[in-house]
């Protein structure tokens, strides 16, 4: 644990497990709500200091950060390999996102401001001058989800730095070292004592963390069930809720076939399809799905499952035992229900290998809920207008997406879907880290991307001024 700049070591030994060979990895030390009040004090009591910080001296620390992580990056992607089970590639590719989030927070940190209020223009506005200025909201919680453990951790602390608040970091237990690693860089880069925590544990960690009064805002990434239990137990706080998808993915008759197939192999099994962003359904139009599944299909079987340190594996393991048992149990209740198996659908211990299913439909948990794992399932379709039906018929609006060289195609599908983000000849794996990013209905509350949660994690404070 890391606590108002020490290394605290009084909780209770945990070990952390390698998910493709069941190998211990390290041991980390785990807190109790004791810790957390601890390093919630610490966080409020480091708002002074940090409030005596220039814009440009938090801007400074946050790019000596990005070139420590830059230094240590091979270090941070073997451990991310490690303990969550994806690819080397991925982890690699998961640490230069993360350097370009503390670099993007690093220029951002110079630019928060507030705006000019023409408060002449109201009838009793004469002689006076108004503007806002942009505050820290104060002490920020972050949960975040074992699947990106390094670059969600980066999303969230560093905007909250950037805008001058201090934080208590929460990894996530299932791969909590890389997270740890992460804070501690923060800390190291020179913020004050206290301005980073870090208290790993369960969900009493979590449970503490959000009820704690002093905490202002709450950012955590994870199930839309859990995230609802944070937003009760969090009260009159800000939110900052990224509460995952079950996505899907449209294809028409214009489309460019190559970059469709390509796109939805690459959108659908990255990270073993453990992504919030995962496509889980494609939605092809009925002239075009039997040659889009048996290319898609084609492709899928090429794929290379595998040890994921090795640099030629395509898809590594889910995290853990339970992740396979919940695939397997849905995928055979899906079959009892008609759906069939294309290919895949076995597992070797916590590696399940790249599937396909057929003939899903609305009631089936592989179709609703969030599968969070590497199962694809391809559905026909009539029409834009069913197209649009079946992507709405869910209780989550992250994101979702559509392949057409149609206009008329895309523009219906932007206007008529009910999701935060709408992607146009693009799978929704492809994410800017500077746009704003986030769901509606159940996906969540707010929006991530480092300008917007900086926005999410000040206050406004309105000045006006009597010449």
């Amino acid at each position: 644990m890391l606590i108002k700049g020490e290394e605290v070591s009084d909780g209770t030994l945990a070990e952390v497990m390698n998910p493709y060979d069941g190998s211990i990895i390290d041991t980390i030390v785990e807190g109790g709500p004791e810790h957390v009040d601890a390093a919630v004090g610490a966080a409020y009591n480091a708002l002074r200091p940090m409030a005596e910080l220039t814009a440009y001296e938090r801007s400074e620390l946050l790019f000596a950060a990005y070139q420590a992580l830059g230094a240590r990056a091979e270090e941070f992607a073997t451990t991310i390999c490690q303990e969550v089970g994806k690819t080397i590639r991925e982890a690699r590719a998961e640490v230069s996102r993360a350097q370009d989030v503390v670099r993007l927070s690093s220029e951002e940190a110079k630019r928060l401001c507030g705006e000019q209020l023409p408060l002449e223009g109201a009838s009793n506005g004469a002689g006076k001058i108004g503007f806002t200025l942009r505050v820290p909201a104060g002490v920020v919680a972050a949960i975040v989800p074992f699947n990106f453990p390094v670059l969600l951790t980066a999303h969230k602390l560093c905007p909250a730095l950037a805008a001058g608040n201090t934080v208590v970091l929460k990894p996530p237990p299932q791969a909590p070292l890389a997270a740890c690693m992460f804070g501690q860089l923060l800390h190291e880069a020179g913020f004050p004592a206290g301005a980073v925590n870090v208290v790993p544990g369960g969900a009493q960690i979590g449970d503490a963390l959000v009820r704690d009064q002093r905490v202002r805002v709450v950012a955590f990434a994870g199930s839309d069930r859990t995230g609802e239990i944070v937003a009760q137990a969090a009260g009159m706080k800000k939110l900052l809720l990224e509460c995952g998808s079950a996505s899907s993915v449209t294809v028409m008759p214009s489309a460019d076939m190559e970059a469709a197939v390509a796109g939805c192999v690459r959108g659908g099994y990255g990270v073993a399809g453990q992504m919030c962003i995962s496509i889980q359904k494609i939605f092809v139009q009925s002239d075009l799905y039997d040659t889009f599944l048996a290319e898609f299909v084609e492709r899928v079987t090429s794929l290379k499952l595998g040890d994921p340190r090795k640099e030629t594996t395509d898809i590594g393991s889910v995290i853990d035992e339970g992740a396979g048992a919940r695939l397997d149990s849905w995928m055979a209740e899906a079959q009892e229900q008609g759906a069939e198996l294309v290919i895949g659908g076995t597992r070797a211990g916590n590696l399940f290998a790249p599937t396909v299913m057929t003939g899903v439909t609305p009631e089936m948990r592989l179709f609703g809920d969030e599968v969070f794992g590497p199962v694809v399932s391809v559905i026909r379709i009539a029409d834009v207008a069913e197209a649009i039906e079946l992507t709405n018929a869910t209780r989550y609006g992250l994101n979702t997406r559509i392949f057409t060289n149609q206009l008329d195609e895309a523009m219906a599908f932007v206007r008529g879907v009910h999701h935060g983000s709408v992607f146009v000849n693009e799978v929704s794996a492809w994410r800017a880290d500077m746009m704003p990013y986030g769901g509606v209905k159940r996906s969540g509350i707010g929006r991530e991307g480092i300008k917007y949660a900086m926005e999410a994690m000040t206050e406004l404070k309105v000045v006006s001024i009597e010449i």
